[in-house]
């Protein structure tokens, strides 16, 4: 009973069921010092965050400003979905992701700037994974293949159907809201 329970408290977690809003009520007023973030998100197995946070900060699950989820289960667990929520005006970093089996990957790959009070598309996060084998020479012991994954993590603007996507969510955004597209740096 106790194992079912973790695997389905985990199962949660990874997935991010209901763990961080995606998504905003635009009727609801945003403080003066707070923008929307537009962007979408596509990762391939294993990843399954992909993290906000502010520079010069080494991620953590707990020191994120914001945890975006690769996928989206109420939407049929489709995993490459457009997102809206709030920040705090200021400059964030982009990059850092949490896999499967926990593991923190701190990258810190894109510099963003959040306007408040518009919607500030910053683009499609993309981050995709290969199988990488290679010799782990262990001294003293046989060399062993081991065998890993390899992320890759890009920045694509994908502005048009981004804002197609949105549009079947939120209908109205763009008569309520200012936009403003404003794709993340490299650093």
């Amino acid at each position: 009973m106790i194992k079912t329970l973790s695997i389905i408290l985990v199962s949660t977690f990874l997935f991010g069921c209901g763990i961080t809003p995606q998504r905003v009520d635009l009727n609801k007023q945003l403080s003066p010092s707070e923008g929307l973030v537009m962007m979408s998100v596509y990762c391939e197995d294993p990843v399954v965050w992909v993290m906000i946070h502010k520079p010069e900060v080494k991620t953590t699950w707990d020191n994120s400003t914001q945890q975006v989820s690769c996928g989206d289960v109420p939407i049929a667990g489709d995993r490459n979905v457009v997102k809206l929520f709030s920040l705090p005006e200021g400059e964030y970093v982009i990059g850092s992701y949490l896999t499967k089996n926990m593991r923190m990957n701190n990258q810190s790959l894109y510099k963003i700037n959040i306007n408040a009070g518009v919607v500030n598309y910053i683009g499609r996060v993309e981050v995709k994974s290969n199988i990488v084998t290679g010799n782990l020479n262990i001294p003293g012991r046989s060399s062993k293949v081991d065998v890993y994954h390899k992320q890759q993590v890009s920045l694509v603007d994908n502005e048009n159907k981004d804002n197609l996507e949105i549009n079947k969510i939120y209908p109205d955004i763009f008569n309520k809201r200012i936009y403003k597209k404003q794709l993340a740096i490299k650093m």
